[in-house]
């Protein structure tokens, strides 16, 4: 069971398709204050702003036994954005 549920990491879902039609626009990395990628993205999608910050699964094991899996930024501190 996960600890929260998996945010968005991809926004539009077709970004990665569609961004090789605009060549006008550019890719920009975005650095961040440790563990605010997700609040990030959120406020980017907010403004309806093209990013990307791909999560993976980290699991552990709770002292009780529980395997508990958390989705955690690939790229620590970091949060990609396309456009102008």
């Amino acid at each position: 069971m996960p600890i929260l549920a998996r945010e968005t990491d991809l926004y539009p879902a077709d970004l990665l398709e569609r961004a090789d039609d605009q060549p006008d626009l550019s890719w920009t990395a975005i650095y961040t204050r440790p563990r605010l990628e997700t609040e990030l993205m959120r406020r980017l999608r907010g403004l309806d702003a093209p990013f990307f910050g791909p999560l993976g699964p980290k699991k552990t094991r709770s002292p009780a036994g529980r395997v508990r899996t958390a989705w955690v930024p690939l790229f620590a501190n970091y949060v990609f954005v396309h456009g102008d």
